[in-house]
């Protein structure tokens, strides 16, 4: 269990930001352990026909399935929307000590450390730090660079909802809603995290909340300096972001709303634009806004702008629709 304590002025640094290099680290660990990331099965099989086995053998050396990576993999975001390149850029220059030091944390954390491919990161920092930078550029190129647009939407659909719930609401609702295991009051944050115990307080660095879509279904924290705090969570979306066609729904569902307007209500269970939409049912972005208008005016949907797009998702009311015809219930 992990128990931060914030101050009134670790909570004004309270920020968002996603990480492509977090995401790739990440990533890692979904390719190692398919079956326990089932949402990412279509990603994870074009993935592994793509990727070098030698690139493969050593993310997989330095990343496991479940527990310690080096934190100097993933270091914190200085901006809420980073490039790789950026961040690529900043691992680079990494200063050796820390690299040796959380290569020897690695090497006893993990229960069957590859020690051939981690001990030369021991005597020969730098030239290995060299080496990764290359390795995750190559690994980048093909399994996060395709498919960065529709990642990036997710991240950022999902850091402007937490951020209105926390101008709205406040911390403990923002935590409260942010995973199971996380939960705050009185100024203490804790996250209930079995494997790990660590007490402490930010002590005025604030705490980077970082979204994910490979962090599902788990939750991972970084609170040790000199490390920023920061805790990576699913992102509101994940689970259905390979979709490439709307989900089906049951023939009482399509009966009642009409075929297409079924599909569109489904799609809408995780926030998506205008433009998405119009691709997924292959209808024009006018007639996407005309069918939203429709279902805003009678509270079954609700839109709000975050930059050049427009994001759409259900409201409560229009969940308890979709379920209600989908299971053949009378409503209230």
């Amino acid at each position: 269990m992990i128990v931060l304590t914030l101050t009134p002025q670790d909570l004004t640094k309270l920020r968002f930001a996603f990480s492509p290099l977090w995401e790739l680290v990440a990533s890692v660990r979904a390719l190692r352990a398919p079956s326990e990331q089932a949402i990412h099965a279509s990603w994870t099989r074009r993935v592994r026909e793509a990727v070098s086995p030698s690139d493969l053998a050593h993310l997989f050396a330095l990343v496991p399935a479940q527990g310690y990576a080096p934190n100097f993999l993933t270091p914190p975001p200085v901006t809420p929307f980073p490039d790789f390149p950026a961040e690529l850029a900043a691992l680079r220059e990494t200063p050796p000590e820390i690299v040796v030091a959380d290569i020897q944390e690695a090497l006893a954390a993990h229960l069957v450390p590859d020690r051939a491919r981690l001990t030369p990161y021991l005597t020969e920092p730098e030239v290995q730090l060299t080496a990764l930078v290359d390795v995750l550029e190559r690994y980048w190129a093909v399994a996060l660079a395709p498919e960065w647009s529709r990642v990036r939407r997710v991240l950022e659909r999902d850091m402007e909802w937490r951020a209105r719930t926390l101008a709205l609401y406040g911390p403990e609702t923002l935590f409260a809603e942010l995973h199971p295991l996380t939960k705050y009051r009185n100024g203490v944050l804790t996250v209930n995290l079995h494997h790990w115990h660590w007490e402490g307080t930010a002590a005025g660095r604030g705490l980077l909340l970082l979204p994910s879509v490979f962090a599902w279904p788990g939750l991972y924290a970084t609170v040790e300096e000199p490390w920023h705090p920061t805790l990576a969570y699913t992102a509101w979306g994940s689970a259905n972001l390979w979709w490439d066609e709307p989900p089906s729904l049951p023939q009482t569902a399509q009966v009642v709303l009409g075929e297409r307007q079924a599909a569109l209500l489904a799609l809408l269970c995780v926030p998506m634009t205008t433009q998405e939409l119009a691709r997924r049912l292959n209808l024009t972005s006018s007639a996407i806004s005309q069918r939203v208008r429709a279902l805003r005016a009678v509270g079954l949907v609700s839109s709000s702008r975050a930059g050049k797009f427009v994001w759409h998702q259900l409201s409560v009311r229009g969940l308890h629709v979709l379920h209600v015809v989908s299971n053949g219930e009378d409503a209230p």
